[in-house]
């Protein structure tokens, strides 16, 4: 919809905890409001978002990490696939 507020967040949990770093607990958030607001001649258009994120050495790889969405205005939204890829990065 028009004058979407969505953001995505990760954070991770380590047993059963949130994870701590630097006193406060550890979350990394991506706006989505530009790639799914979008319509032409008054009409939505079907767009999908997506974001990168690099994880943090210090989340250990048996950390679980949690994705979550966070609809800032409360307009109706609907979701239709989540697609999540870990992948290596073979440049840095």
């Amino acid at each position: 919809p028009e004058n979407t507020q969505l953001t995505v967040n990760v954070s991770a949990r380590r047993d059963g905890e949130i994870v701590q770093y630097r006193g406060e607990n550890f979350w990394i958030g991506h706006d989505l409001d530009r790639p799914l607001s979008a319509s032409e001649k008054g009409i939505m258009i079907p767009k999908y978002a997506q974001f990168s994120l690099r994880i943090p050495e210090h989340i250990k790889s048996t950390d679980e990490l949690v994705v979550s969405f966070w609809n800032r205005n409360g307009k109706k939204l609907f979701i239709n696939d989540v697609k999540i890829i870990l992948a290596d990065n073979l440049w840095n």
